[in-house]
């Protein structure tokens, strides 16, 4: 299967973006919970208040491109940050907002996308430009660097076919690199 995009982003870029996007609640709510749950942007947008579960650390999630829904699971980390940005939501309310929520978070995250990470690259280079979608990529990407077995990391994408979820064993050049290191 081809991929189109190619680019996801390293650990190092991750704290680069996140420490970008600090400072502005609703771009640094949807980059944690885009890298956490690997949700694609209007799955993400359409988290409701009720939708999470602290206790739990999950997340339920609507797939609005094939109209299902599955879990997601927060980083750890993130906990204290959404449960103090869901404290004074009520259970319908959205969490990242109101209104046309997609297209106030690509307002937001594509000029500091496009600041960080795409200033040299040429307007038609979509294997390496980082856009939104590249959160995406970045969460399978790094589970699959994390050793996560790849039935996880489709289930955590929820892929319907194994064959679109393998595509990101290959992304990463170094894929190995640890196993060979330690035959012998």
């Amino acid at each position: 299967m081809d991929n189109n995009r190619e680019r996801f982003l390293s650990k190092s870029e991750i704290k680069i973006l996140l420490d970008k996007v600090k400072d502005n609640h609703q771009a640094y709510l949807f980059t944690i919970l885009s890298l956490s749950t690997g949700a694609r942007i209007q799955t993400t947008c359409a988290i409701q208040q009720k939708h999470i579960k602290l206790e739990s650390n999950s997340i339920l999630l609507k797939d609005i491109k094939n109209k299902k829904t599955y879990t997601g699971f927060i980083k750890q980390e993130f906990i204290p940050y959404i449960e103090q940005s869901i404290q004074n939501l009520d259970p319908n309310d959205f969490v990242l907002g109101n209104g046309d929520i997609v297209k106030q978070v690509q307002r937001k995250m594509r000029p500091i996308l496009n600041n960080l990470f795409n200033n040299k690259l040429e307007k038609d280079d979509r294997k390496n430009r980082v856009v939104i979608h590249t959160l995406r990529h970045t969460f399978a990407s790094q589970l699959i660097s994390n050793n996560a077995p790849i039935f996880t990391v489709k289930k955590l994408m929820h892929h319907a076919d194994i064959k679109t979820t393998m595509r990101y064993v290959s992304v990463d050049n170094n894929f190995g690199q640890n196993f060979v290191d330690n035959i012998f």
